[in-house]
């Protein structure tokens, strides 16, 4: 079976990748990778997509051995496939038969891209209140799915929690990708107001396994900040004692930035309900992280 080797560009940080191709027939499957890559977006109908769009620069000049510039990832046994664009396809390795996305959308990262370092703790905390409902909040479970699942690894761990009248864990911390993303792709926002969520998270078995050892923290708050009840920053800077890095996203023209700036150990982020919007939310919080 002819191997060759290509080379790519990551189209984050326009570092080198090389890529190992294996011809297989009339088509090839690209393996043997040098980075990590995740991220998917809505499938065709509604339905989850079985395979994520990767996302290559300009510079890369296609498969040797079929030419294609599409080129996808299996997520049953992380594969990169090329493909010719149709709805639907098979995974040249392991055979998965699923749906593709329905958009370009997709991330590269390198182990030199903006993606932390190992040894660190991330909690995406969101605000599923009244004003998240719809597509607001499809927007943002797809930006979390195309940047910080992409940066959980053996030792980076990924913790994703919704807050309205009460704080609910979606993902307790984990190292397992795919439990991120169904955990994240479960979550739903409510016609209810939302308060305060940091005495409940605090008081929570889960977050306790999320405070311990001496690995750096960060808790990435999604929320406008109107909370019902009394609005103070007391427990959030006893969070910010302990040595956790909070940052806040912005979200909506109403948002209440005096009191996010309150809680948060930086200027807030602000956040644009759109889909493009969100994602550069999130993905300017994870670059804030890797520095």
């Amino acid at each position: 079976m002819a191997y060759i080797i290509l080379k790519a560009i990551c189209d984050r940080c326009g570092k080198d990748l090389i890529l190992q191709a294996k011809q297989v027939g009339s088509e090839c499957e690209i393996a043997g990778c040098s980075y990590d890559f995740g991220g998917s977006s809505g499938g065709d109908g509604g339905k989850a997509p079985t395979f994520s769009k990767i996302t290559v620069s300009d510079k890369f000049s296609g498969c040797p051995s079929c030419g294609t510039k599409a080129v996808y990832q299996c997520h049953s046994c992380d594969t990169l496939v090329c493909h010719d664009g149709k709805a639907t396809t098979s995974c040249l390795n392991c055979g998965a038969t699923g749906y593709l996305p329905a958009d370009n959308a997709g991330v590269v990262y390198c182990s030199s891209a903006e993606r932390p370092v190992d040894g660190r703790k991330i909690l995406l905390l969101l605000d599923v209140s009244k004003s998240m409902v719809g597509e607001p909040m499809e927007n943002a479970k797809n930006a979390m799915l195309q940047t910080f699942v992409g940066c959980i690894s053996k030792t980076n761990k990924l913790m994703v929690a919704t807050f309205g009248e009460s704080v609910q864990v979606e993902v307790p911390l984990t190292t397992d990708r795919k439990k991120a993303e169904q955990g994240i792709r479960r979550m739903a926002a409510k016609s209810m107001p939302s308060y305060s969520p940091f005495k409940q998270l605090q008081e929570n078995q889960m977050f306790a396994e999320f405070m311990k050892d001496d690995l750096p923290r960060f808790v990435v708050i999604l929320t406008d900040g109107l909370w019902c009840g009394v609005k103070s920053s007391n427990r959030a800077n006893q969070l910010k004692a302990q040595g956790v890095k909070v940052m806040t996203l912005a979200f909506g023209t109403d948002a209440d930035k005096v009191f996010l700036q309150d809680i948060s150990s930086q200027e807030p982020i602000t956040a644009i309900s759109s889909s493009q919007g969100m994602k550069g939310a999130f993905a300017t919080a994870l670059k804030a992280i890797t520095q």
